[in-house]
């Protein structure tokens, strides 16, 4: 009986389909079995619920000049380059991952054992993980975590967003506490500098020549002798007038500053615009066991089919005669 003989086979799509028509039982075998496997694994999976939060950093966030008496069209503007990252470089700071891993015992709900050799290092790996921080294309942030409990998920991405104003105001008031003492300083030496400036007026006869410059309306005074008073005392009373004026606009500049320090040191202020927050997920985000068990058995059969072209191959080389 002679054995029977194929074509050799070439990669064009008539090859191929007559490669597989010939080895059809061992791919329905292998497909089956890979199928069965591949869901059954699926099963041993736990499913992860994801939750998600959407927010925007507000204008308070990025103004580099003053936040309460700043530019007023800027009170609307929201969602730029700088607040988004200022917002991601907070989300990532060891504050927020000790504040979840305290409030939600994070390493028992990991399963991280007390004795593990690297248990920060477990930990950090597992937050990673199971929660994400991104910008967005329309510079915004999006918090996304993924857990097990549904509810967890959805209160741990809440309060996510929520430490972001706490960390601001937190940073805000350390710096507000400090500035308020440099501000209260140098208002005092402001005022102190304008008391000068009074005091050297009513000694160079500010009362006197503002009496010679009325009686020069009104006439009461003789205009010779009051412009005689006013050459003498005119060019120091005119620049120590300046002198206080100047200084007056810096004080109210200084006030401005001291009640902005103030401000930021004993109040609270929103510095995030949540747009979505995060809901108690109805559907598990992972795994998708219909994709898994599909994208496997493919895999699957496609190395088989990759194995047996190199093994044919390998196999007509060798009965090939030698010439």
């Amino acid at each position: 009986m002679t054995e029977k003989s194929y074509p050799e086979f070439r990669l064009d799509s008539f090859n191929l389909i007559n490669f597989i028509f010939r080895y059809w039982n061992l791919f329905l075998f292998t497909g089956i079995a890979a199928f069965l496997i591949s869901a059954a694994i699926t099963l041993t999976i736990t499913p992860l619920f994801r939750s998600t939060v959407i927010l925007y950093p507000a204008s308070n966030i990025s103004e580099s000049g003053s936040i309460f008496f700043g530019n007023e069209s800027s009170i609307l503007t929201f969602g730029d380059e700088e607040g988004t990252e200022k917002i991601l470089q907070l989300l990532q700071s060891d504050e927020t991952g000790d504040f979840l891993r305290e409030k939600y015992d994070l390493f028992n709900h990991y399963e991280i054992e007390d004795d593990a050799k690297y248990r920060y290092t477990q930990l950090a790996m597992k937050m990673n993980k199971y929660i994400s921080c991104r910008k967005t294309q329309y510079m915004s942030v999006r918090v996304d975590v993924l857990d097990p409990d549904p509810e967890i998920a959805a209160c741990m991405a809440n309060d996510i967003a929520a430490l972001v104003d706490t960390s601001f105001n937190r940073l805000l008031k350390e710096a507000g506490r400090k500035q308020v003492a440099i501000m209260e300083r140098q208002y005092d030496r402001q005022m102190q500098l304008i008391k000068s400036y009074e005091d050297s007026l009513k000694l160079f006869g500010a009362g006197t020549i503002g009496g010679y410059n009325d009686g020069l309306v009104t006439g009461s005074i003789q205009k010779r002798e009051s412009r005689i008073q006013l050459a003498q005392y005119s060019p120091d009373y005119f620049r120590f007038s300046a002198n206080h004026e100047l200084a007056l606009e810096d004080l109210g500049l200084l006030r401005q500053r001291l009640i902005e320090a103030r401000m930021a040191a004993e109040e609270d202020f929103p510095y995030t615009l949540v747009v979505n927050s995060a809901r108690v997920a109805e559907r598990k985000a992972f795994p998708r066991r219909s994709v898994i068990t599909i994208v496997s058995t493919l895999t699957t059969l496609l190395f088989v089919l990759v194995i047996l072209i190199f093994v044919d191959g390998f196999k007509r080389g060798k009965k090939k005669p030698a010439n």
